[in-house]
């Protein structure tokens, strides 16, 4: 939609709630260099319904008066006009507001949150000796009005952009100007300035998702709707530990204030905010405690860990492992015999390796087709796995070679093994899954072995280039045999 278009419409709308006379008047006698209380507790009493609010709500903990109070006179002379005004237009304005706009969840969260924020502007101000904190939680209640205002102007549209961010954060605002034109902060200044309220609260609802812009004057209350929009986060349901942290931030950064202190702030907040929704009768729908929302967020983060263990667990599973034949890839053959090498030397045992390469493989590709080689492939590697020790690690070298590593395995073991596999390898061939014949496969095989510390070897990698020599000696041999790698022996040192 037009911005412009939205914006006449705003200023023509008629379903737009529009500020009560009671409230009108209150804020015209508050304007006034000649301040008459008698003429407020006149003007409110007037409205048995809105009297009987104010009093309740000045009798309440909200307030923790330590003597009751059973006029509007005398909550004018304890409380002060600037919070009986507040708490008139407070009434006023959200019971025309909660009568328009929203319905069914969408009301109850736009409404929880209000509450919320609420509840924390007026904690907030209280532990930072913030003066006219009646008007900071007034604009805190009333700080996201626009969204009322825009879903009466704009209706089911702007209905689905809420539905797309629970968390109406800065990203509800940068949507809102993609589609319309216009943010919820601004339509929320259009109406304030329609109902003429005070800058204070008329600067707050415009500025509070960006304090910095607003006016010095006002700068420091809307930094603290914004840390109070934060707080209600914290009880949206949108990932509990991650607006906490934002809590922590936003408070550390702006206002100096410790995580301890905001802890104990959100932990009072959930408190107050039971009470504000009694005192408005508002149903926001169940509330929960910021020690069971941690609970609960402490939960879900020992569930996310475990998934996220496990998911590492599997990747590294999969990274480590050949994807056709199920054994060791090339990565962790290196890093396995690194580790069995080195203590092989340390405790002086013996370290065999077999080298195991196809025979004739490319003909399996060329006359059979890749998947026939697959499966020539798959066929030795479990022919190995079934013939290794449990201590034993099979591996796919690469292409069609494999590698078997034998800790605690001598050279001589190791050769009668070798000679083994090269027979239970000729002595099966291979079903190919496809309708030939089955593939007599044979297969060419070098050892190598380290035999303790009058070994020539340095390094595991040593003895897999070793086997691999003696594997291609086998295969100039003539093939499906077996052939030894010998090193030279060590050179001794002189002697004098």
């Amino acid at each position: 939609m037009d911005r412009d278009r939205i914006i006449k419409q705003i200023e023509r709308c008629h379903n737009l709630p529009s500020i009560p006379t009671v409230a009108m008047e209150v804020l015209k006698i508050a304007r006034s260099d000649d301040i008459d209380l008698h003429e407020i507790a006149a003007l409110v009493s007037n409205d048995p319904a809105l009297t009987s609010k104010v009093i309740k709500t000045v009798n309440s903990p909200f307030y923790g008066l330590a003597q009751r109070v059973s006029t509007i006179s005398a909550a004018l002379v304890i409380l002060g006009i600037e919070a009986v005004k507040t708490l008139v237009l407070g009434f006023s304005l959200v019971g025309g507001l909660a009568s328009s706009g929203l319905r069914g969840k969408t009301q109850i969260a736009y409404w929880r949150r209000s509450l919320y924020s609420g509840a924390s502007a007026s904690l907030l101000c209280q532990r930072m000796g913030v003066p006219q904190s009646e008007e900071v939680f007034l604009a805190a209640l009333l700080q996201d009005m626009g969204i009322l205002t825009l879903m009466q102007v704009v209706g089911d549209p702007y209905l689905e952009i809420l539905s797309e961010l629970p968390n109406w954060s800065h990203s509800l605002l940068k949507r809102e100007r993609e589609a319309l034109g216009i943010d919820h902060c601004e339509a929320g200044l259009l109406l304030a300035e329609q109902w003429n309220l005070p800058a204070i609260l008329a600067q707050t609802i415009r500025w509070h998702h960006r304090p910095e812009q607003a006016q010095k004057p006002y700068q420091q209350f809307c930094h603290i709707v914004r840390l109070s929009s934060l707080c209600a986060e914290v009880f949206m349901g949108h990932d509990a530990r991650k607006m906490v942290r934002h809590v922590h931030n936003y408070g550390g950064k702006v206002f100096s204030v410790g995580p301890a202190v905001l802890d104990d702030l959100l932990a009072d907040v959930g408190k107050n905010t039971r009470q504000l929704a009694e005192l408005f009768e508002m149903n926001i729908g169940q509330m929960h405690s910021y020690e069971d929302i941690l609970a609960e967020a402490s939960a879900t983060l020992q569930d996310l860990t475990l998934r996220s263990q496990m998911q590492a667990k599997q990747f590294k599973v999969e990274a480590e492992t050949d994807g056709l034949t199920g054994v060791a890839n090339r990565r962790k053959l290196e890093s396995t015999i690194e580790t069995e090498f080195d203590r092989a030397r340390k405790f002086n045992r013996p370290l065999s390796v077999l080298f195991i390469d196809a025979d004739h493989f490319k003909q399996i590709n060329d006359t059979r087709g890749h998947a026939a080689g697959d499966r020539a492939l798959q066929h030795l590697a479990e022919l190995l796995k079934r013939r290794a020790r449990p201590m034993d690690a099979v591996a796919r070298y690469g292409g069609e070679e494999f590698v078997l590593l034998m800790p605690e395995m001598a050279m001589g073991a190791a050769v009668a093994l070798a000679e083994q596999i090269r027979a239970a390898v000729q002595a099966t061939p291979v079903d190919l899954g496809d309708d030939g014949a089955p593939w007599p496969l044979t297969i060419s095989v070098g050892v190598s072995s380290y035999d303790g510390l009058a070994s020539p070897y340095r390094a595991g990698g040593q003895l897999i280039q070793a086997a691999d020599k003696a594997a291609y000696a086998a295969k100039t041999a003539g093939r499906n045999t077996v052939r030894v790698f010998s090193p030279r022996p060590k050179p001794k040192a002189n002697t004098p």
